[in-house]
């Protein structure tokens, strides 16, 4: 998603749901790429024994981005598994805090 920044804070959030069967996986918000704004590590196979449906969700406050166009990610990884993992259904929001 992108949004276009007067140089405020920018307050970024995302959830949603992702199939998983891993010894581990992780969420995160990268602001254009490269600058991580939060993430997240849940334990899922521990948890599950199989391959489940998990729910997630991730905040964070990006602090004064220059102002100009920017483009907001959210990423999803896991470790070593032979069966699928992906996100099955998430949403991701920006919202500039103007004061």
């Amino acid at each position: 998603m992108t949004i276009n920044s007067h140089g405020n804070d920018i307050y970024v959030a995302a959830s949603g749901g992702a199939v998983i069967y891993a010894d581990y996986c992780g969420y995160r918000i990268l602001r254009d790429g490269a600058t991580h704004i939060t993430g997240s590590i849940a334990d899922g196979y521990y948890i599950s024994g199989g391959q489940n449906t998990w729910n997630f969700a991730i905040t964070g406050m990006d602090v004064t981005p220059s102002a100009g166009s920017h483009t907001y990610t959210l990423q999803f990884y896991v470790s070593d598994s032979p069966t699928y993992n992906g996100i099955t259904e998430g949403y991701l929001q920006a919202i500039e805090i103007n004061e």
